[in-house]
């Protein structure tokens, strides 16, 4: 009677413990939905994992280990939440802080790399993990090969649970709804220029969508990543608008203004009609994507979030149909800033820190037009604005630009 009171005294006990088990999965499961609005899902799963997730799956794979090759439970758990701990806090810690923070990720090549670390991080986590395995078969027969097979049936296992949180969690949408094409395959229109704040040099430079040619237009030295450039009230002659340059201080309610370009009409740019004299830098500049020249002909809005999983959401008026383009991933994430829409309905935005962006919204293609930042759209003489063309041959005057 002893014997079965203690096993029937074990079962219960499994029994109340996997009820815990199973309740707290699922609280992990839904959190990242609820508390969204505090932050992103990947924000939420990243924490949850770290704080709590590595409790959950130590357990898992020390109950594993004990059922296949015969360990003790109690020592087989311990030692998996030891290492799960010490695989997320220490390795996954190294590989985004020197490993990906090393790569030169952009559009084109960003997908890839995401891909080739999550292998990556797979083969570290059994390198790491293996010695705490190789501790529950102590004393075992056959030790070795028993601890590597059980490392990488744990693993193996715990990885693609892992792999399928943060896929969830992930703001993959500009790779898998999203068509990335180089320049040489889009379509842009005619009598169109976008300003932007070079990358390498920090200069204002000007690329003429007509002829595809970039020339540097003014000498500004920027070196913040909060600097960009912005539509303002001309001080220069020639048109009431002109386009200024938002330089960051220690202050960051009162910025550097310099105007770099002036002679503008409101026909020729996108300018904010509720603007109340504050300019933001591009952190804070998200919302509603304005049109250049007050209009569009196009059927699509444009909207841009805070969020790097929250991207640009575009709406099909008269479908009501939208979709949404983001990337935020555990490795990498870029948000989407400075968004200006063309009367082709075509949509120039800032892509992460250093890149300037075009995105189709009928074909969903997204191609690069130049590494920078801050952009803003001129239309060098709007009634030229001409229906897209691929061959880049049209000739097309730029508006002069005065150099320091």
């Amino acid at each position: 009677m002893t014997g079965d009171s203690s096993e029937t005294g074990k079962n219960l006990g499994w029994r109340s413990h996997r009820h815990w088990i199973f309740a707290f999965a699922a609280l992990l499961t839904t959190s990242t939905t609820v508390l969204a609005n505090a932050g992103t899902p990947l924000m939420w799963a990243g924490m949850l994992h770290l704080v709590f997730g590595n409790f959950l799956i130590g357990v898992g794979e020390g109950l594993v280990l004990a059922w296949v090759f015969r360990l003790r439970k109690i020592a087989a758990m311990a030692l998996m939440i030891a290492a799960n701990y010490a695989s997320a806090w220490f390795g996954l810690s190294w590989l985004q802080s020197q490993f990906t923070q090393s790569l030169d990720l952009e559009l084109y090549n960003a997908w890839r790399w995401v891909w080739i670390i999550v292998g990556v991080s797979y083969l570290i986590t059994l390198v790491l993990e293996w010695p705490f395995v190789a501790l529950c078969f102590l004393k075992e027969r056959a030790w070795l090969r028993r601890s590597l097979v059980g490392c990488l049936l744990v693993q193996t296992i715990s990885y693609v649970f892992l792999f399928g949180w943060y896929w969830g969690a992930s703001g993959k949408s500009l790779y898998t709804q999203g068509v990335i094409v180089p320049l040489s395959e889009f379509a842009l229109p005619n009598g169109v220029a976008v300003y932007y704040i070079g990358e390498d040099d920090g200069n204002v430079h000007e690329f003429d969508f007509g002829t595809r040619h970039t020339q540097q237009v003014f000498h500004l030295g920027s070196t913040n990543t909060e600097d960009r450039l912005v539509v303002l009230p001309s001080q220069l002659d020639g048109g009431p608008y002109g386009v200024s340059a938002r330089l960051e201080t220690d202050n960051s309610d009162e910025p550097t203004l310099r105007e770099v370009l002036g002679g503008l009409r409101e026909e020729q740019i996108a300018f904010d009609e509720e603007w109340d004299r504050k300019t933001e830098g591009t952190w804070f500049n998200f919302g509603r994507v304005l049109p250049v020249g007050g209009m569009t002909n196009s059927i699509w809005e444009a909207y841009t979030g805070y969020w790097p999983v929250e991207g640009v959401t575009v709406e099909n008026n008269q479908s009501k149909a939208d979709f949404h383009l983001a990337f935020e991933t555990p490795f990498a994430a870029w948000y989407i800033r400075n968004a200006a829409q063309l009367p082709s309905g075509q949509v120039v935005f800032q892509l992460g820190e250093d890149q300037v962006c075009i995105l189709e919204p009928e074909s969903r293609k997204v191609a690069r037009l130049a590494f920078g930042r801050g952009p803003v759209v001129v239309l060098l003489r709007p009634s030229d604005v001409a229906p897209p063309s691929t061959d880049g041959m049209s000739n097309t005057s730029a508006v002069s630009a005065s150099s320091n």
